[in-house]
């Protein structure tokens, strides 16, 4: 595993684009660090991050659950 994580490899290794890493930054959700100029992202807060994330829920006869 990577130690860090330019915002540009977080996105491809997890899917999702860059206003939505910011959007995590700025409320707190993902954590970040500056090493002069750039933005990296600690592998620990990529973790604590994943594992925030809701677990699946396959759905039966392809209806959610309401």
């Amino acid at each position: 595993m990577k130690a860090l994580y330019t915002l540009e490899e977080f996105s491809t290794a997890f899917g999702i684009g860059k206003t939505k890493i910011y959007a995590l930054l700025k409320s707190g959700e993902l954590s970040a660090r500056k090493i002069g100029r750039r933005t990296v992202i600690p592998a620990e807060a990529a973790q604590r991050w994943a594992e925030s994330l809701p677990g699946y829920r396959p759905t039966v006869g392809g209806q959610a659950d309401r």
